[in-house]
């Protein structure tokens, strides 16, 4: 069974740089804090790598072979939509891994980051509000 206190504490952290990143909503100032904006979002990659491990390691498993077919294909359905968002994120990270590029890209950082966040927060809302009290139902 999933720890779903760790799972919402991981949601905090993620919510937290998250929140960050968003300060940084326009080009002149993306320019002048790439290097801090690189440091966030290798931040927020360890944190998601970490939090997806712990949705596939516990999360999916335990709702997986729940009885209930209707929670099942709920679960299939979320872990499908999460594989979307980790490949966007980790693409989103490689367009922008490092300062430099950060700064070259400042324009398009700064709507290309408006997407995420938005993907990453609707994302965490579900997961709190749909899919984690599922496993109150194992």
């Amino acid at each position: 069974m999933a720890d779903i206190q760790n799972l919402q504490r991981q949601h905090q952290e993620i919510k937290e740089l998250v929140a960050q990143l968003a300060t940084y909503d326009r080009e002149v100032i993306v320019q002048e804090k790439a290097f801090d904006i690189s440091l966030i979002l290798g931040k927020m990659a360890g944190k998601i790598k970490l939090h997806l491990l712990a949705d596939d390691r516990y999360v999916y498993p335990s709702l997986a072979t729940h009885q209930s077919t209707e929670i099942r294909a709920i679960s299939q359905k979320f872990a499908d939509e999460m594989g979307n968002l980790a490949s966007a994120f980790g693409q989103f990270q490689e367009n922008y891994a490092g300062a430099s590029k950060i700064r070259a890209l400042a324009k398009d950082f700064v709507s290309d980051s408006k997407i995420i966040i938005k993907a990453i927060m609707e994302r965490i809302e579900r997961e709190d509000k749909s899919l984690y009290p599922l496993l109150h139902h194992k």
